[in-house]
């Protein structure tokens, strides 16, 4: 293997620096990246896909009134990105969940009506997003839509997904508040149980003893 295959030659202030495949490696992995995000909409939500394969240690956090952040880790290598929302959005009422391949969220709008112009407030071109067409419905075409197709769009499970804003901590209060109640009754009933079959046992019991 030649030195041109081993080291990447680069100039910085007229001197020549060599780097090694090891430190360009290293590079990679402190640089951060924008993820590849997809998105199409409806009246009442946003449909938002980030595209990235193997994600760990993942952050996705929604903050009113239309605000996202999101980072991640995947194959050694950091994603970041925080977007401004066109419009504002209803936290408690958006969803998001995991797969292998991508992250999908379900964004509530606060409001429904017309359609967003754009999915974020700047005028800035994103080139890391681009829109779902197989997600896409013409704003004309929605009411048609929802007849032939679930509301969440092909794919989507909202059964399998988690919400934001602590919501899902106050379902998990109730529960373990309700089966703590439901506990309760339990021993009641059984201890009701026990205490009847010692009471037959007794009587059988004594009409041993006369026999």
């Amino acid at each position: 293997m030649c030195i041109r295959d081993r080291y990447q030659r680069r100039v910085h202030g007229g001197k020549l620096l060599i780097q090694t495949q090891k430190e360009q490696a290293l590079d990679m992995a402190t640089k951060v990246l924008h993820p590849p995000m997809k998105w199409a909409q409806r009246k009442d939500k946003i449909f938002l896909s980030i595209e990235i394969r193997d994600i760990q240690n993942e952050k996705v956090e929604l903050k009113e009134p239309n605000n996202l952040i999101f980072s991640c880790e995947s194959e050694k290598q950091q994603y970041e990105s925080h977007l401004e929302f066109y419009g504002e959005i209803d936290v408690n009422e958006s969803r998001w969940t995991k797969y292998g391949r991508y992250i999908q969220l379900v964004i509530q709008k606060k409001e429904e009506g017309p359609y967003w112009k754009k999915l974020t407030k700047d005028d800035k071109k994103y080139s890391n997003i681009s829109v779902d067409w197989d997600k896409y419905v013409d704003e004309d075409e929605e009411a048609e839509q929802q007849q032939s197709q679930p509301s969440f769009g092909e794919g989507w499970d909202p059964s399998a997904m988690q919400g934001f804003g602590g919501q899902g901590e106050e379902d998990s209060d109730d529960e373990e508040e309700h089966g703590h109640d439901h506990g309760i009754d339990d021993l009641d009933k059984e201890e009701e149980i026990n205490t009847g079959d010692n009471k037959e046992a007794n009587e059988d019991e004594n009409e041993e003893k006369k026999e």
